[in-house]
């Protein structure tokens, strides 16, 4: 019976069944803005950490439901970040929507996960492209009209934790 159980357990987590707590945004009149732009021919939720150091304490996301947390292609989703404290965000993309996990030679799924400073009422955006077999993120701050590398932008690897809550990064 216990078996049981635990496979559906595993189920629901990796087709995205389970829901993962909705963040709550600052209200301080300097937070930052981060936009998560898609300029790639897949999809990609964009999810975050509790603790940004080594991205553990559990994953926040836009919304309660994770299925409706796809960012399509051409669109971009954009959320207030507290300033001047670490961020760490994780990068879900996948080239067809649905579970990532089953195999498909037509399909493409990778993992990214960045950490970055913002500044106190800094804008910043983190864009997604892709290639046939990769995809990656890059991380930019706009100053007065003009978008540059944003020069606190770790790219971090990504470790599978034993429990929802543990480390994610390395």
């Amino acid at each position: 019976m216990k078996t049981r159980h635990l496979i559906a357990l595993v189920f629901l987590v990796l087709c995205g069944c389970v829901s993962t707590p909705k963040y709550v945004e600052p209200t301080q009149s300097d937070a930052a803005t981060l936009r998560f732009i898609n300029k790639s021919d897949g999809y990609f939720a964009p999810l975050w950490f509790v603790n940004a150091k080594d991205c553990s304490g559990g994953i926040q996301g836009f919304t309660t439901d994770a299925s409706k947390v796809l960012i399509g292609k051409n669109s971009f989703k954009a959320m207030k970040i507290e300033p001047n404290k670490a961020f760490s965000f994780w990068i879900s993309y996948t080239t067809k929507p649905g579970m990532a996990t089953l195999p498909d030679k037509d399909k493409m799924y990778c993992k990214i996960i960045g950490t970055f400073t913002p500044k106190s009422s800094g804008s910043y955006s983190a864009t997604v492209t892709s290639t046939s077999t990769t995809c990656s993120v890059s991380l930019t701050e706009t100053v007065d009209g003009v978008e540059r590398p944003d020069p606190s932008f770790e790219k971090r690897a990504w470790k599978e934790a034993l429990n929802g809550a543990g480390s994610h990064c390395q």
